[in-house]
């Protein structure tokens, strides 16, 4: 088994009936502040979203648990931890474009 990592741009649009605006939860792994830089993660908490406009559905559908947040807005997320990017993006308008790593497992025989 080989892990692949794997980069993708997702657009996520504020909507009102979303948890927190965008239906994501952004999770530190609590070392912000430390020396070594805070890994963002990021997973989609809304189960329930057939009522949203399709663009919302297919962008959290995209978005899967550990999924590790490397740009908001074209700009890296190194060395800042979640209080800051929770705090940009709040700042941001109602449409933000997050780049995400994954890492995919892949079988070979």
């Amino acid at each position: 088994m080989a892990l692949i990592p794997i980069v993708k741009v997702v657009d996520l649009y504020r909507h009102d009936q979303l948890e927190d605006g965008y239906g994501i939860e952004w999770i530190g792994d609590g070392n912000e502040g430390e020396l070594r830089q805070e890994t963002i993660s990021v997973r989609s908490v809304q189960a329930n979203c057939e009522h949203l406009p399709t663009q919302i559905r297919r962008s959290l559908s995209k978005i899967l648990p550990g999924d590790v947040v490397v740009e908001l807005n074209g700009v890296s997320t190194t060395n800042i931890g979640v209080r800051e990017f929770i705090k940009n993006l709040k700042l941001s308008g109602s449409r933000v474009r997050i780049r995400l790593k994954s890492v995919v497992a892949v079988f070979s025989l």
